[in-house]
């Protein structure tokens, strides 16, 4: 089998229908469509179990809830397709040619990841914003994996989620590279390890994924203190660049953890008034990842946090960003 599309299920019945379709109207055939049911309290497992009656390529799982983490886990253990695909469940594939195309990828290139580009879909403005600029195939047409490293890092090309990535599944198993569960903002950690362990990596400027985004975002919204302790735990385990020792590479992941701690900066800014002291001590704990910036606004971050201090740098990236968000959807 080629593909396992492993898709983690809470609460989404007004989003599943969308999703699974999208999957199963795909001209490629040679898939298993993975659902797992994390305790959903809604209609959503009555759904899985009626895809799953009315074709075979769909299994089901249901479990307890336990989380976004553990329920790709879940599926990602079940699966046995030689390529693994992650969707989540309020989100689609745009193209029912997506399977052909990327086993066409597949077997010109033999690459262990293959990126794509994604489009985030406002829901609320009914507006479109593709992610990420065309890729450069004249670094990645050279097949050095360090190279594709690079350039993936350095010209801000780093997959969006883990809904833009196709996997060798043999990648996964061999390094043990999971999800933590627990925990939010665990797309980072697994991807950064995917693209660590990986040897080829390739891409296709095709939008394949649209995801769905109402006003405000995850990182301007309904966050809190766990959630800033998740991401800066990430910001901390990949500040010294572990497992790699090109140090080109190294430099290059340490500023990507920069980078990661001025998105906690943001987040840190959303949270409740009464929790923020906190969150300062939380972001003062992991203040040395900004040593590593390299790109020109986060030293004008790392700037901000010596002159301005901790809080006021993050309400003020907070409030930033929001406005940039909102501005954004604006836009014709």
């Amino acid at each position: 089998m080629k593909y396992s599309i492993v898709v983690p299920v809470y609460d989404v019945e007004h989003y599943l229908n969308q999703c699974l379709d999208s999957v199963l109207l795909q001209d490629c055939g040679d898939f298993e469509l993975i659902v797992v049911d994390d305790g959903s309290t809604d209609r959503s497992p009555e759904i899985c179990d009626a895809y799953a009656r009315a074709d075979g390529r769909v299994r089901v799982i249901h479990q307890e809830n336990r989380g976004v983490s553990a329920a790709r886990n879940a599926g990602i253990r079940a699966a046995g397709g030689d390529f693994l695909l992650l969707l989540d469940s309020d989100d689609f594939w745009t193209e029912p040619s997506m399977l052909t195309e990327l086993t066409a990828l597949l077997d010109k290139t033999d690459a262990d990841v293959i990126l794509f580009r994604v489009r985030a879909w406002f829901e609320p403005d009914d507006t479109y914003r593709i992610k990420t600029d065309p890729f450069d195939y004249s670094v990645l047409d050279r097949f050095n994996h360090n190279a594709a490293l690079h350039y993936i890092f350095s010209q801000k090309q780093f997959p969006v989620g883990v809904y833009a990535v196709c996997v060798r599944r043999n990648l996964l198993t061999e390094h043990r590279i999971e999800f933590v569960e627990g925990v939010k903002s665990e797309d980072y950690d697994w991807l950064l390890s995917v693209l660590r362990d990986s040897g080829r990596i390739y891409a296709t400027d095709r939008v394949y994924c649209t995801y769905r985004m109402g006003r405000e975002t995850q990182a301007t919204h309904n966050v809190d203190l766990p959630h800033l302790s998740n991401l800066l735990q990430t910001v901390s385990k990949w500040a010294d660049a572990p497992g790699i020792r090109d140090e080109t590479i190294r430099k290059d992941v340490r500023n990507y953890a920069a980078y990661l701690y001025s998105t906690a900066l943001v987040v840190a800014g959303g949270i409740k008034k009464r929790q923020r002291r906190q969150a300062a001590a939380l972001l003062k704990q992991s203040r040395s990842a900004l040593r590593g910036a390299e790109w020109p606004e986060l030293r004008l971050i790392r700037l901000a946090v010596s002159v301005l201090g901790i809080r006021l740098t993050s309400f003020t990236l907070h409030w930033m960003y929001a406005l940039k968000f909102k501005l954004a959807l604006r836009r014709p």
